[in-house]
């Protein structure tokens, strides 16, 4: 099971705001959307608050396309062409040939401070144009539990991620989208009185049934993809179907230009692939369907939110304007 989603810092975050607006409520009695007595800083703020949220949550949608586009800030700049794309590659490659030949600075003695380490390998990736994609770390060497000492100073590298991981986008998109719900509840009241809170609510219960399904299968579908593929993955399932089709091919023409007294063999040969080809057509076809099913939520919760987005948009504009 995939449970560090539920150790998520933002799920603190997203629990302090919905608490707060509760508590608020709680105190002052503050009646749910426009009833009659309402409170119109409870009113406004949850409003503006739900607003900000969604905010966020399209923020992931846009962090995830970026990276997607190969526009991410972590790949330093945009690689549109093979050309450039390769450019990139070697200079990453120079780079890290020259931060192991400071390891063996290091390990020889001839670096004595960390100071002295990060300078050496900030100089490596500068020189080799790729500072704005790799960044380095200078820590203490560590002794082994089986007394295996690591080098006085350990130089460790990793991507630049500036705007933070995918990942951890995705864990405030899923946190700060339950708080919404609960801070949408309070400002509206979840009444079905007019077009626009019809569309409203009934688009936020859709995205927000739909995003609880996926996070269902963000928890446990990888375990039971893993369940039902064993040791045939989805991925390997489809290269040896491509490798069947192939040899399927070639056996077929060799049948067809074959001589008379080479034909039996090679037909006896064709039939045994292709029973292998079916047999594994079942396989990935099995598997495709359960990956599938573990992404079918999306087939609702994508579009639905951006119709979302769309009427939020509206119903901010109005409230503007009227």
């Amino acid at each position: 099971m995939n449970l560090r989603l539920f150790s998520s810092v933002h799920a603190v975050s997203a629990a302090l705001i919905l608490g707060a607006f509760l508590y608020w409520r709680e105190r002052t009695g503050a009646p749910l959307g426009r009833a009659p007595g309402l409170d119109p800083a409870f009113l406004l703020w949850t409003g503006w608050t739900a607003f900000a949220l969604y905010l966020v949550l399209y923020a992931y949608a846009l962090r995830k396309y970026a990276h997607k586009l190969r526009i991410s800030p972590e790949l330093g700049f945009k690689l549109p062409s093979r050309q450039e794309r390769e450019r990139g590659r070697a200079a990453c490659e120079a780079a890290l040939a020259r931060l192991s030949r400071i390891r063996v600075r290091v390990q020889d003695g001839e670096l004595r401070s960390a100071r002295t380490v990060l300078r050496e390998a900030r100089q490596a990736l500068k020189a080799d144009g790729a500072s704005r994609i790799l960044k380095v770390r200078v820590r203490r060497g560590r002794t082994g539990r089986n007394g295996a000492a690591e080098p006085p100073f350990v130089l460790e590298v990793s991507n630049r991620q500036p705007i933070g991981r995918v990942a951890k986008w995705m864990h405030a998109h899923i946190f700060y989208g339950l708080a919404a719900a609960g801070v949408v509840y309070l400002h509206g009241g979840m009444t079905f009185t007019s077009p626009m809170a019809w569309l409203l609510n009934g688009l936020s219960l859709l995205v927000l049934g739909t995003g609880v399904i996926g996070i269902g299968f963000w928890a446990f579908g990888p375990a039971w993809l893993t369940r039902c593929e064993g040791d045939l993955s989805l991925e390997k399932a489809y290269a040896l179907r491509e490798h069947f089709a192939r040899k399927i091919s070639e056996a077929e023409k060799e049948v067809r230009e074959g001589a008379p007294a080479e034909v039996q063999p090679k037909l006896a040969d064709l039939a045994i692939l292709r029973s292998q080809a079916r047999c594994l057509e079942t396989e990935w076809r099995a598997r495709a369907r359960v990956r599938f099913w573990i992404n079918a939520w999306r087939l609702v919760h994508v579009p639905a939110s951006i119709v979302l987005v769309a009427v939020l948009a509206v119903h901010v504009l109005s409230v503007w304007w009227y």
